[in-house]
C-alpha cells in the first residue's frame, strides 16, 4: 500500500517527465561440443549452438518538451480507498516528433550495430511508476486496514473474509499516465523541457480538485492550479499524432472502462482533444495502413542498417595507412586509418 495519498500519488507520475532509453545487443552464434550421457553409462559428444554477445550500448532519445495527458479520475467524495491498475503510455505531438524519434533509434542502431545479430530494446521510464497500487484518499487509512491486521486475521484463518471486506471497501480503477512528447520547444506552464519534471504542485491541486471537486486546501497548491486552469493548450501539442498502422482501434484500446456506476459517480474522462483522440496533424491527409503482410520501417531496420566493426590501429600503423581485418561474420576487409587515430587506439569501420 502506497505511504502517499492517491492524489499525490498520481499528480507525482504526472509531474514527472518522461525517459526514453534505447538498448542493444549485438550478438552471434557459435558451434560448441560438449559430453553427455548416453543413457546406457556411457557417453556422447553432441554439438550446440551457443550465443556470445560481444557488443551492447545505451542511450536516451532526446526530444524537446512533453506535457501530461493523463486520465482524469473525478467523483471520488464517497471513496476511501483505491485500488489502481496504472499503464504508461507515448504520445507523439505531430508527425515531425514521430521521425525525430525514429530517426534517433535508426541512428542509434546504425552506430552500434558490430555483429551478425543485433538486439533492441526500449523502455518508456517515469520515476515512481508501478502498475498496481492500493492508496487512500486524502491520506486516511481506514480502520483496520494494514499489514498487522491481515496477519493477525490469517493466523485465525480469516485472510478469505479479510480480503473480500478489503476489495468491497475498495474502488477499482484503471488510470492511464500518458505523455506527449515534442520535437519542438513550446512556451506553456503546462508544457515542459527535455527530461525536466514539472510542477508537482500543479498536478497536485488539479488532481485534488477532479477527486473530490473543491479546491486544495493548500493555498499555495491551490492558486498554482487555478492560475493554469484557463491556460489554452499549446499548438501542436493539442493533438496527437497516431503512427501509421496504429490507428484510432490502439488509441481507444487504453481508454480505461467500468462496469456500472461507481460510487460517489466516479467517472474517467480522457483530456480534451478538439481534433479527436486520435488525429493527425492538421491539414494532414490520413495515412493509409500499411497492405497485409507488410513489414513496418521499423520491422525491416536491420536489413537497413549499416554494419561496424572495431579496428585496432596495430603497431607501426599511422593515419591514411591501409591496413586488414576480418569481420564477425568472417568477411575479409581493408580499412584506411583516419586522421587522429594513433597506435594502439580503436577506430569504429562501417561496412
Amino acid at each position: 500500500m502506497s505511504d502517499t495519498a492517491a492524489e499525490g500519488f498520481i499528480a507525482k507520475l504526472m509531474a514527472a517527465a518522461p525517459v526514453f532509453v534505447m538498448n542493444v545487443e549485438c550478438y552471434h552464434y557459435e558451434t560448441r561440443t560438449r559430453t553427455v550421457s548416453d543413457g546406457n553409462g556411457g557417453t556422447r559428444t553432441e554439438t550446440y549452438q551457443a550465443k556470445v554477445v560481444t557488443w551492447s550500448a545505451t542511450d536516451h532519445i532526446v526530444y524537446s518538451s512533453w506535457m501530461d495527458r493523463s486520465t482524469k479520475v473525478t467523483g471520488l467524495q464517497s471513496v476511501k480507498l483505491m485500488k489502481m491498475k496504472l499503464e504508461k503510455k507515448l504520445e507523439y505531438a505531430d508527425e515531425a516528433t514521430y521521425h525525430e524519434f525514429e530517426r534517433q533509434r535508426m541512428h542509434f542502431r546504425a552506430m552500434n550495430n558490430f555483429d551478425v545479430h543485433q538486439g533492441y530494446s526500449e523502455t518508456m521510464e517515469i520515476e515512481g511508476f508501478t502498475s498496481h497500487v492500493l492508496a487512500a484518499l486524502n491520506g486516511v487509512v481506514p480502520k483496520n486496514v494494514s499489514k498487522k491486521m491481515y496477519i493477525i486475521v490469517s493466523v485465525f484463518c480469516g485472510s478469505y473474509f479479510y480480503r473480500v471486506w478489503l476489495d468491497k471497501l475498495c474502488h477499482a480503477t484503471d488510470v492511464n499516465i500518458r505523455k506527449r512528447v515534442s520535437a519542438q520547444t513550446i512556451d506553456s506552464p503546462l508544457v515542459f523541457g527535455y527530461e525536466t519534471a514539472g510542477n508537482q504542485n500543479i498536478f497536485l491541486g488539479l488532481t485534488y480538485q477532479n477527486f473530490y471537486g473543491t479546491a486544495h486546501p493548500d493555498a499555495n497548491i491551490a492558486q498554482a492550479a487555478q492560475a493554469v486552469q484557463n491556460v489554452p493548450t499549446a499548438v501542436p501539442m493539442a493533438t496527437a499524432f497516431v503512427p501509421q498502422g496504429e490507428g484510432a482501434a490502439a488509441e481507444s484500446a487504453n481508454i480505461p472502462k467500468t462496469d456500472g456506476a461507481p460510487p460517489g459517480g466516479l467517472k474517467h474522462e480522457e483530456p480534451d482533444n478538439p481534433a479527436g483522440s486520435a488525429a493527425s496533424p492538421a491539414g494532414s491527409p490520413s495515412a493509409p495502413a500499411p497492405p497485409s503482410g507488410a513489414s513496418s520501417p521499423a520491422a525491416n531496420a536491420q536489413s537497413q542498417l549499416p554494419r561496424g566493426v572495431a579496428v585496432s590501429c596495430p603497431p607501426g600503423g599511422a593515419p591514411g595507412q591501409r591496413i586488414s581485418f576480418r569481420t564477425p561474420d568472417g568477411t575479409n576487409l581493408s580499412a584506411q586509418i583516419p586522421e587522429g587515430v594513433a597506435e594502439g587506439q580503436t577506430f569504429i569501420v562501417h561496412y
